[in-house]
């Protein structure tokens, strides 16, 4: 969390089941379907992020202005509120991400460059598991 005072923020329109978010200030946004984001620095509630709802759990952290925002943001990430100035969690089964121009983005720790639009899809039920 230390590093978000020196990485350069993203603007980004994205789309999702409630609605359209438009967000110019992004130091750090994570989409997946777990309860621990960052090896475990983030700690999602089972009740704020349900595995097999269909939905995926996009959190979202603004860049932090100085080291007391950034005091606020390590404080409400630790008890768990994820609705407030700094961070925003979304549940939606789809996530459309625009951010004008391709980003660097890590998918399951592999770093890759993406397209200025990447459309990421929640498939309910969409893998059967077998014991």
């Amino acid at each position: 969390l230390s590093e978000i005072l020196n990485l350069q923020s993203i603007s980004a329109r994205i789309e999702y089941d409630g609605g359209v978010i438009n967000e110019s200030d992004i130091a750090f946004c994570a989409i997946g379907n777990t309860r621990v984001i960052g090896g475990g620095i983030v700690k999602l509630p089972p009740e704020k992020a349900l595995l097999d709802d269909g939905k995926l759990d996009m959190l979202i952290v603004r860049k932090p202005k100085n080291a007391i925002d950034l005091d606020k943001i390590i404080k409400e990430i630790v008890n768990g509120n994820y609705c407030n100035e700094f961070v925003s969690l979304y549940h939606s089964s789809f996530f459309k991400v625009n951010t004008g121009e391709g980003i660097l983005w890590t998918v399951d720790g592999d770093a890759l460059k993406a397209p200025a639009e990447v459309n990421i899809e929640c498939v309910k039920d969409g893998v059967s598991f077998i014991r």
